[in-house]
């Protein structure tokens, strides 16, 4: 009797699948594919990742251009003409002067006598970048960006 129960449902399983393939509708979807689409959504976040992270790179990077350097180059220039001002001020009357001496500089650059008059900072900034020059320490220029 087992026999002939599982003749029957060997029977019924041929039954069901002659009307499925009637109907159309397909037995199951072949794993291959679902493999072949997450390898592909895969890929595709992975490209876009790399491609997020290079445009986060050019940036970053590229805030420091050539028109940057430019900008450096000319406060460095100023910061050296109000700095050659004041020390001609001070071998003139022998102490360092209360205002820049040069009006084109003393309208750009910020002046300050610090201490017992013996030391000074020049400051200047423009686009987004701030130098400074301190006579305590002639042979360093500081750079803030902002």
């Amino acid at each position: 009797m087992d026999r002939q129960e599982q003749g029957e449902d060997f029977s019924l399983l041929v039954d069901d699948l002659r009307r499925r393939e009637k109907a159309g509708q397909p037995d199951a979807v072949p794993a291959p594919v679902s493999v072949q689409s997450r390898t592909r959504r895969t890929l595709l976040l992975a490209l876009g990742g790399w491609g997020l992270a290079a445009l986060l790179a050019q940036l970053t990077l590229g805030q420091r251009s050539p028109a940057a350097a430019e900008i450096r180059s000319d406060l460095i220039q100023l910061l050296e003409r109000s700095r050659a001002a004041v020390e001609s001020g001070r071998t003139r009357d022998g102490r360092l002067p209360e205002l820049l001496p040069d009006p084109t500089c003393a309208r750009l650059v910020t002046y300050t006598v610090n201490g017992g008059g013996d030391a000074y900072e020049l400051r200047a900034g423009f686009a987004g970048m701030t130098m400074t020059w301190n006579s305590l320490l002639p042979g360093r220029f500081e750079e803030y960006l902002w």
